[in-house]
């Protein structure tokens, strides 16, 4: 499942300011750009999130979310990647991405209850 950048970006800035242990190693920082990272955090919250961009690049190139800033060739490697997905969703479309991906596993087109389930609720959801 793929995610809007935006969302994404915001989606780790909320998991930062609740988290005081957050973002190691799975995130793709070296330990020196971490500490950096958090010093910056604290001091200029979200607008430190900014220089980090290419997340989903990053994980399709099998790197961590954060571990840099992407090229037009990582990009276009990560499109070719993409092309041989047998499935690709976006979790802004959920319901339709859960269909989908039932379809393409099984040829039927449905949705049950415990794949639409919110697990994880935001601290917007209603």
């Amino acid at each position: 499942m793929l995610r809007e950048p935006a969302q994404r970006l915001l989606s780790a800035y909320n998991w930062m300011k609740k988290r005081s242990g957050c973002c190691n190693f799975d995130w793709g920082w070296p330990k020196e750009i971490r500490l950096h990272f958090i010093g910056q955090f604290r001091t200029i919250g979200a607008r430190a999130l900014s220089s980090f961009t290419g997340c989903e690049t990053n994980m399709i190139l099998g790197r961590g979310c954060m571990s840099r800033n992407s090229t037009l060739d990582d990009i276009d490697e990560a499109k070719r990647r993409i092309d041989l997905f047998k499935f690709v969703g976006l979790q802004e479309e959920w319901f339709m991405s859960i269909c989908l991906f039932n379809y393409v596993m099984t040829g039927k087109r449905f949705v049950i209850k415990k794949q639409i389930v919110t697990v994880r609720p935001g601290s917007q959801a209603t």
